[in-house]
């Protein structure tokens, strides 16, 4: 079970790294993107998450972004990753350089006003829809298609991230 676990929370951390997508030498529209993410290594941050292939039942994982640490939550049970938030940001803007993002249009996501922005990597297997708020410059929901690249189905992404009342998870 615990290997279970690890395995699917480490499955989910890679995902998580593919699908921002927003290139550090992005173009002035793509700014909030990049924005957004460095936001993540000094906001504590919960996030809920749902992941799958449409053949199984989808793998839910909550991360928490506290004090530069990050923990995650596959199952039942809370675990401290060796993971920093920094690091995480880091490697998420590093991974897709050269993709592509672009405004689509306003849109309410509990009833907090947001800008929703497509985004596509370079290689053109991750696209994503991200919510980022108005007010706060904090992403709200992202959902996300990962292609397989033809060598099985694609994965969909479902994320929202809470900022309210995050705390350090008992272990």
């Amino acid at each position: 079970m615990i290997g279970t676990r690890i395995f699917a929370f480490s499955l989910f951390a890679s995902l998580m790294v593919m699908a921002f997508v927003a290139p550090s030498s992005a173009a002035d529209s793509c700014q909030p993107l990049v924005n957004a993410v460095s936001k993540l290594a000094t906001t504590p941050t919960h996030i809920y998450a749902s992941t799958g292939d449409g053949s199984d039942k989808p793998t839910n994982v909550e991360m928490i972004y506290i004090h530069g640490d990050v923990y995650g939550k596959v199952g039942s049970g809370w675990m401290r990753t060796n993971l920093k938030t920094q690091d995480m940001v880091a490697q998420t803007q590093d991974k897709e350089k050269g993709g592509s993002c672009r405004y689509l249009k306003d849109e309410s996501v509990g009833g907090e006003a947001a800008d929703v922005y497509s985004e596509r990597s370079q290689s053109g297997e991750a696209q994503s829809q991200v919510w980022i708020s108005k007010s706060r410059g904090l992403l709200l929901r992202e959902e996300t298609d990962i292609s397989s690249g033809g060598k099985g189905p694609a994965t969909h992404m479902s994320m929202r991230y809470e900022y309210s009342n995050v705390q350090t998870p008992k272990i």
